[in-house]
């Protein structure tokens, strides 16, 4: 079903620079612009003018840095077609925990065919803003995040890989980094033959995918080319180290906001109840999603917040997750009269908890983790999340390696 293949990866040259740390990014999606300046002083050669150019008129000026790097050997490109191991080591709830992954290229199927499955809605903006950088470096920039079903037969016990170290021990925001080739043509036959039977699951990457899809269009109609795989990165969806967390709304609100009428709204649709555990909102909900419940947190400043329990027709739409109801019974029908001017997403509610108590027109919803098995039916039904529904850690990092097109 899937088919993928080697490729020969474009990446910093490591006998220029021997600490990788300053000059990889974040995916671009994640980055705003102060932070975009944060890793411009960092090293002068940091991906971020790359991944996340900041364009005043058109994308030449990042063609260009990108033809200089690889003309400088400041990127160079392997030899030799080959397989890539990723390891992500990491710290998560005191325990260290180690991740893996392979890079590979996959070849771009029509999303009808049900072989590459999405569970995110995507947005023009994002889309036209990849599009135009793929057009003019010709080049994947950062793997896309796919999944695939490895209960029972993971292909990382299965085979004993001979892998060549590559990159090794890459901090960047508490994740270290490895990158492996795996080069043995028996190997990587092996690997092939695996993944013909699997499906695969975009976790990051929905925008990126469907500009593929248009670039392969593009290449195929208007450049006599072909544009036929795009990379990415293939991990086990159950892995015990790969962790599902929640994404939570912050809403501002708008100046004359009643927070009593507020409540009066969520009467129609929740039983609410009143605590006063602040600090243990997030644990509260986890247990509730463990007994089968859906609910959400609503914060809005000082010591208290509202269990939201939903109501029993709610209860019985098993394809809804919880940010489902909050954008289609909440956000898009009942506040959406001028009540929120802005809405924000943070995934640390320490951070939520700041910001809520010191502007009196923001509130939070707080949202559940969702469980691995309630995704995968998601997936399996074809069901489009709202944006920022899911959030898989940890994540790879853009500059780490690249795939330049080859025409």
């Amino acid at each position: 079903m899937a088919i993928i293949k080697p490729f020969k990866a474009l990446r910093y040259n490591s006998k220029t620079f021997n600490d990788m740390s300053d000059l990889i990014c974040p995916p671009y999606d994640v980055i705003n612009n102060i932070e975009r300046e944060i890793y411009l002083n960092k090293n002068p050669y940091n991906f971020i003018r790359i991944e996340f150019p900041k364009i005043k008129k058109s994308y030449d000026e990042v063609k260009n840095t990108f033809n200089t790097y690889k003309k400088n050997n400041i990127l160079i490109k392997d030899k030799n077609d080959s397989l890539y191991l990723y390891e992500m080591n990491f710290k998560f709830e005191n325990k260290n925990i180690k991740l893996k992954g392979l890079v590979c290229l996959v070849k771009i199927e029509d999303l009808k065919s049900g072989n590459i499955v999405l569970h995110e809605n995507t947005f023009k903006k994002a889309k036209d803003n990849r599009f135009s950088l793929l057009k003019a470096i010709n080049c994947d920039t950062s793997p896309l995040y796919f999944l695939f079903d490895g209960r029972n037969n993971n292909i990382f016990e299965k085979i004993n890989f001979k892998k060549q170290e590559l990159i090794s021990n890459v901090n960047f925001q508490e994740v270290t980094h490895n990158l492996y080739r795996i080069s043995d043509i028996k190997k990587i036959n092996e690997i092939i033959e695996y993944f013909k039977n699997k499906k695969l699951f975009i976790a990051d990457g929905h925008h990126r995918y469907e500009t593929a899809l248009n670039y392969k269009y593009y290449c195929n109609n208007f450049l006599n080319h072909k544009s036929e795989y795009v990379m990415v990165l293939l991990v086990d969806f159950f892995s015990e180290a790969l962790k599902l967390l929640p994404t939570h709304r912050i809403l501002k609100f708008c100046d004359d906001v009643d927070f009593k009428k507020i409540i009066e709204i969520f009467s129609k649709n929740f039983l609410i109840e009143k605590r006063y555990d602040v600090k243990e909102i997030e644990n509260i909900l986890n247990k509730q999603t463990l007994k089968g419940k859906k609910t959400l947190g609503f914060y809005a400043g000082k010591d208290s917040w509202l269990l939201l329990n939903f109501k029993k027709i709610f209860e019985r739409l098993d394809s809804y997750c919880e940010t489902q109801i909050l954008n289609d019974f909440i956000l898009n029908k009942f506040f959406k009269n001028n009540l929120i001017s802005e809405i924000f997403y943070e995934r640390n509610f320490d951070e939520i908890y700041k910001l809520v108590n010191k502007e009196k027109t923001l509130a939070s919803f707080v949202i559940p983790k969702m469980s691995k098995k309630n995704l995968f039916n998601i997936f399996l039904k074809g069901i489009k999340l709202p944006q920022k529904t899911t959030y898989f850690y940890p994540k790879p990092v853009s500059g780490l390696i690249m795939h330049e097109i080859d025409f």
